[in-house]
């Protein structure tokens, strides 16, 4: 907290005295005039620093991401194929397995389907059967009479 009155302070006082009048300019100017060719130098130098840093440094950076691929690229493309591979091969498995259920549920219903109709027939059976021991029984019973 101090050291920003400091500097908001320091910087106050260096504006008021640049902004000194000495012959009708103010100090600032004077100042200018003399530090200006030292200065446009000291520009210049740092700009072409920076264009030669940012060259440098977009090359790196290319380079950078030009090598950032797989050097084990047909090993990385095996590795995802039989992955490929062994997900599919379990889906398939998996496909299988419901139609085999799927199957067998439907062989169930046909077996349930024909113990029914067998059942069905055997009961029609054991009644004709028992339908015509009772007529041989009244013929019987009839001329018995």
């Amino acid at each position: 907290m101090i050291s920003i009155l400091k500097i908001l302070l320091l910087s106050s006082a260096v504006f008021v005295v640049l902004s000194i009048h000495i012959a009708n300019e103010p100090l600032f100017n004077h100042v200018n005039k003399i530090t200006e060719p030292y200065t446009l130098e000291l520009i210049d130098s740092a700009s072409s620093k920076i264009k030669v840093l940012a060259k440098k440094s977009i090359t790196f950076v290319r380079q950078f991401f030009s090598n950032s691929n797989p050097k084990n690229d047909d090993f990385l493309q095996e590795a995802i194929n039989s992955a490929n591979k062994k997900a599919i091969a379990s889906i398939g498995d998996a496909v299988n397995f419901f139609n085999q259920k799927e199957n067998q549920g439907l062989q169930n219903q046909d077996q349930e389907s024909n113990d029914s109709d067998n059942g069905v027939k055997k009961s029609n059976k054991v009644i004709n059967g028992a339908k015509a021991a009772l007529e041989q029984k009244k013929k019987l019973d009839i001329s018995g009479i």
